[in-house]
């Protein structure tokens, strides 16, 4: 039974990721979107226009810095961004790509409430990574390693800047390994397509 239903799913984020689908219904309000390392609004356009299209009843906020993730100063004040928009107690979920979904972590944490977020989506985030000063980072900016929240998370088969591996976090309420290199999650429209059929899915088990 249970391999009959991951065929299922294969099948209909492949269905979705052909022929696109929208959401008019779906449960929540915002959708706040985290932006990774280096990354410019216009780089992410493709995928909040894609949000956009796809969720027409939600506010889509994106939460941008040009940053990397050893620069503290940019990242706190990415991370307090971050804070301001999640502190909006209306029903959201939030997709954080790459570092951006370590960011997403600590913004919950200095939550005062969190309920009101149903899902974190975390896209090639490197929640398991200890090189390249991600570690010393989370430390850094306080990023526990629990969260108040469902997460999701994303990896990429191909992805070479975050393998698959790495994107996984402890305590995770699903993990989607997608045929991808890092930036197809917010670049390539096959991509994001699936990643928008696995969320739903999700959403259908937690809401």
């Amino acid at each position: 039974m249970k391999a009959l239903l991951n065929h299922f799913e294969s099948f209909w984020r492949g269905f979705c990721a052909i022929f696109g689908a929208r959401y008019a219904d779906a449960p929540f309000e915002r959708i706040v979107v985290i932006t990774g390392i280096k990354s410019s609004r216009r780089y992410m356009k493709p995928f909040i226009t894609m949000l956009e299209k796809n969720f027409p009843q939600a506010e889509v906020v994106l939460v941008q810095r040009y940053y990397l993730h050893t620069q503290e100063n940019l990242v706190a004040s990415l991370i307090d961004d971050a804070v301001r928009e999640l502190a909006q107690e209306k029903k959201t979920i939030v997709f954080g790509h790459s570092f951006g979904g370590i960011v997403a972590r600590g913004a919950i944490s200095r939550l005062q409430r969190s309920d009101h977020i149903i899902l974190l989506v975390t896209l090639g985030s490197p929640h398991g990574m200890q090189d390249f000063g991600v570690a010393d980072a989370m430390v850094a900016h306080n990023v526990p390693e629990a969260c108040a929240v469902p997460v999701l998370t994303f990896g990429g088969r191909a992805d070479v800047v975050v393998p698959d591996e790495f994107s996984r976090f402890r305590g995770e309420v699903g993990h989607v390994s997608l045929s991808c290199i890092h930036s197809a999650f917010v670049r390539t429209s096959r991509t994001r397509k699936e990643v928008v059929s696995a969320v739903m899915q999700r959403l259908m088990r937690v809401v």
